[in-house]
This record gives structure tokens, sequence and C-alpha cells, in this order.
């Protein structure tokens, strides 16, 4: 997903047709695909998590901006209001689904130190 936003991001860029925030938006994408990777850095989780929310926001904005656009039966509108719809709603799971696979990790790694600590305790008493 995040390699189809960037892509589209780059598109409206380059095309002049969205905000300066586009392009930044592309960056942010093409980085989260990048550490897609590489999922045993820490920074990994919470970028997508950051990215997934910023396309979010983009991708609302645009539909807003275009629902109260003059244009409300121009073609170029209606189709530009089905696009980023369709990402928006694309991007609120994958927001979802970022979310929780960081707090599933968090709740792993604290019944580890849990334990650990429990160790601790026996091996002094």
């Amino acid at each position: 997903m995040f390699l189809l936003a960037g892509i589209y991001f780059a598109l409206v860029a380059g095309l002049g047709e969205g905000s300066v925030y586009s392009i930044i938006g592309a960056i942010l994408c093409f980085v989260a695909v990048g550490l897609a990777f590489t999922k045993s850095m820490m920074v990994t989780g919470p970028w997508r998590a950051a990215t997934a929310a910023f396309s979010l926001i983009m991708f609302a904005a645009q539909v807003i901006a275009d629902a109260d656009s003059s244009f409300h039966s121009n073609l170029y509108v209606i189709i530009s209001i089905l696009i980023n719809g369709a990402f928006l709603i694309l991007f609120l799971g994958v927001t979802f689904a970022v979310t929780r696979n960081i707090m599933r990790k968090q709740e792993q790694e604290e019944p580890d130190q849990e334990k650990k600590e429990s160790k601790k305790l026996t091996y002094q008493i």
C-alpha cells in the first residue's frame, strides 16, 4: 500500500495537482517501503504508523477540498473524490493494522521483562 501511495503522491506532486505536501508524502511512503525490508529496526513500526497517519490526513484533506469545490459536476472532481476516498478507506485500515502490530510487540516485550524480574527475585530469596 505504501508503494502505491508513494507513486500516487509523486504523480500528484509532479503534475502540480496537489499541495506541496504531496512530495513529502511520496518520500515518507518510499522510506516506509524501504524499511519494510528491515523489520528488525526499532524505527520501522513507528515510521510506518506515522506515514500511514500522514497519508490518511492527506487523503482526507483532498476529499474535503474536492467536496468543497465549486465544480461538483466536473468529472475530474468526481474521479478525484473516488480515488482519494478509496485511498482514505484503505489507509484507515493500514493505520489500524500497523498500530495493532506495534501494540502486540509492546505486549510481548512486557511479559518477558516481568519474567526476568521474577527470576531475579527468586534468586535473591
